[in-house]
């Protein structure tokens, strides 16, 4: 591929996603992005045979995108304590997520899950089953590092990350989408801090 037609590539996917989130996925045509990006109507059939395909095209380029962003944070090879751990992940997740260019991404996620199952999956696996997964393999290091109270790792992660996954809904919904900074709420940082009482051992 040459480079015209990765410029041209990249222009249809940002260009769609800007669409995407002002009109709605539905509301837009293949027709209108390569008129938005100034090509043939027919061109951009040479890049995405279909909008479902650029629509896939972003979702996974932001599944790789967060699964990078966020691994060590969630996944640190040191074992450090628990508040640090927990302060880390909630403020590097707050930090990416409060990026600007996250905002039109987000806003297509919340509109289009009720609709596209690819983008249904992609909230699960990256909003849900990886930090959990990722929480609970670190909680049971510190467990058997006597730096945790024992108990199941699992739960504790569901515990602390349920209010999170609350939080981004309940503003997503209300159409604050994002939030207005990387620092957490005043309610996140009471939740934080009680979860760490309960189970830390110092």
């Amino acid at each position: 591929m040459n480079e015209k037609a990765i410029s041209n590539r990249e222009k249809i996917l940002k260009t769609a996603t800007q669409l995407f989130a002002e009109r709605g996925f539905s509301a837009v045509s293949q027709r209108e992005i390569a008129a938005a990006v100034g090509i043939k109507a027919a061109s951009i059939y040479n890049h995405f045979p279909s909008k479902d395909a650029i629509l896939e095209e972003i979702i996974k380029r932001l599944s790789i995108d967060l699964e990078e962003s966020l691994r060590l944070a969630y996944e640190p090879e040191e074992l450090i304590s628990l508040r640090a751990y927990i302060e880390g992940i909630t403020t590097t997740s707050d930090a990416y997520f409060a990026a600007d260019a996250q905002l039109n991404l987000g806003i297509i996620l919340m509109r289009e899950q009720f609709f596209n199952a690819a983008v249904r999956e992609m909230l699960y696996k990256m909003m849900i089953l990886r930090p959990r997964e990722a929480m609970s393999g670190y909680f049971s290091r510190l467990m058997k590092a006597g730096k945790m109270r024992n108990g199941d790792p699992l739960f504790a992660a569901k515990e602390y990350h349920s209010f999170y996954v609350y939080e981004f809904y309940e503003n997503a919904l209300s159409f604050d989408i994002l939030p207005e900074s990387a620092e957490p709420s005043e309610s996140g940082r009471v939740h934080l801090d009680r979860f760490i009482e309960s189970w830390e051992i110092e």
